[in-house]
């Protein structure tokens, strides 16, 4: 079918336009971790001046029970998972630590301990 366009293509010469090809080439293991390699050996371009960085913003402090609540959604989660015994018993073990912390800042202390603590 001829549309009498000027500079008209063929359908094969527009499907395979030879300057839009593009050959990628596959890499076994060993020349991708080379080359990787190569990669991070460079010196990077990036220079940071230590001076820059403004570290006078602090991140915000996280109360107990904020903590409790997150690790709640955390434990929900690995118990979804099939392989994740291991981790509960670690969420577990931060559960009580943080349920200490939370039972310490409660517990009452005399009159002579709270004004000799500041």
């Amino acid at each position: 079918m001829d549309l009498n366009l000027p500079d008209s293509m063929s359908i094969n010469e527009f499907l395979h336009y030879p300057e839009e090809e593009i050959i990628c080439e596959e890499l076994d293991d060993n020349t991708f971790i080379e080359r990787l390699i190569d990669m991070y050996k460079k010196p990077s371009d990036i220079h940071i001046n230590n001076s820059e960085i403004d570290d006078s913003t602090e991140p915000p402090i996280v109360n107990a029970n904020d903590a409790i609540k997150s690790l709640e959604l955390v434990r929900s989660f690995l118990q979804q998972q099939e392989d994740s015994k291991e981790l509960l018993k670690h969420v577990n073990a931060l559960d009580y630590y943080i349920g200490l912390k939370l039972m310490n800042a409660k517990k009452q202390t005399t009159i002579d301990n709270f004004f000799s603590q500041k």
